[in-house]
């Protein structure tokens, strides 16, 4: 149960990560571009086990993978975050996150170039996110 409560944390702070990433702090929709926007949360008050956002403009919900590259990736956010950070290929990423190596050629062929990526690694560099084995941690002053 402990271990459960701890991957949804490590799990909600990726999302964060590519939140940061995204939107720079600023939540947007991607579908109407309207900055109005909320989290939905749970019953008990918290972040919504998916994620979630509303856009009070078009009342639609929405992630922050909708409208990016990566939108159809079924692959955890904390295992993107890590691919994107330690690994140069699919290979490695593969050995490393223990995915399928077709589910890591498609996260590869899907951030060769995006901005996104660009910006998680510009974080790193600036030490913003903290690498700690194979877990990444947000540390955005």
């Amino acid at each position: 149960m402990n271990s459960d409560i701890a991957e949804m944390n490590l799990e909600q702070g990726a999302t964060e990560i590519l939140e940061f990433a995204r939107w720079n702090g600023k939540p947007e929709c991607p579908r109407c571009e309207s900055e109005s926007v909320r989290q939905v949360k749970s019953k008990s008050g918290g972040r919504n086990k998916r994620f979630l956002w509303r856009c009070h403009s078009c009342k639609k919900q929405f992630t922050v993978r909708i409208g990016s590259e990566l939108e159809n990736c079924k692959i955890s956010a904390l295992k993107l975050i890590n691919a994107i950070i330690e690994c140069k290929n699919a290979f490695q990423a593969y050995k490393l996150l223990g995915i399928s190596y077709m589910s890591a050629l498609f996260l590869f062929d899907r951030i060769r170039e995006p901005r996104m990526m660009i910006t998680l690694k510009a974080m790193c560099k600036q030490g913003m996110i903290k690498k700690a084995g194979h877990r990444s941690f947000i540390n955005i002053a």
